[in-house]
């Protein structure tokens, strides 16, 4: 979270880890977490429901919701007017520079390709992870999570986060291929994506 870009890349005891979220995923999943901060009362209009939310957002702080990680990416999240396509190709760049990249809706696959990238010097490196900060309810798979959050807010304001996070989709998409072609790398991918699960099943 706290990362800021651009990276010194050939920093050797730097290995920076990125792991992008589908951006209306995202949106719903930050919600979520202000609504359970301290102090927070879900009864303010604002906190009420997600549509509130998004709308106070996008009125004033349109950079919570709108294409914020390719702002991140291209300029360290310093958001001064709604980004371009200037922006999302310096974003690319800095995708491209990274030795890592995952996606949350990907979350084992993406923690096996790091377990198996980090074994090349730490072969002792073990990626299992309990899930945690999951809101009660949540869909386990992204499809249904959108197809909630539509449902919820509302197509208008939908088809708007959507229209006004086109760059945003295009980086998790790219972060996505990026992630498919490093599963297709690793052998035996099946036995040890189940490897990994056991262990992760181990810690619950």
């Amino acid at each position: 979270h706290h990362l800021r870009f651009p990276v010194d890349t050939t920093n050797d005891e730097l290995f920076p880890l990125l792991i992008l979220r589908q951006p209306i995923d995202r949106a719903a999943s930050v919600f979520e977490h202000e609504r359970r901060q301290p102090g927070i009362k879900r009864t303010d209009f604002k906190y009420a429901s997600l549509a509130n939310w998004i709308r106070d957002a996008i009125a004033n702080q349109s950079y919570i919701v709108c294409d914020t990680q390719a702002v991140f990416l291209a300029d360290g999240g310093t958001y001064y007017e709604r980004p371009n396509r200037t922006v999302v190709c310096r974003a690319i760049e800095t995708l491209d520079s990274l030795p890592y990249c995952g996606v949350v809706n990907r979350y084992a696959e993406s923690m096996l390709v790091l377990e198996d990238i980090v074994h090349q010097w730490n072969p002792d490196f073990d990626a299992a992870f309990f899930p945690q900060n999951v809101s009660i309810g949540r869909h386990a798979k992204l499809e249904h999570r959108l197809e909630a959050i539509e449902d919820e807010i509302g197509a208008e304001l939908y088809d708007y986060l959507w229209m006004n996070n086109a760059y945003d989709i295009e980086l998790f998409e790219v972060v996505s291929s990026k992630l498919s072609i490093a599963v297709k790398s690793i052998d035996q991918w099946e036995s040890k994506l189940q490897d990994l699960n056991a262990r992760c099943d181990a810690l619950r």
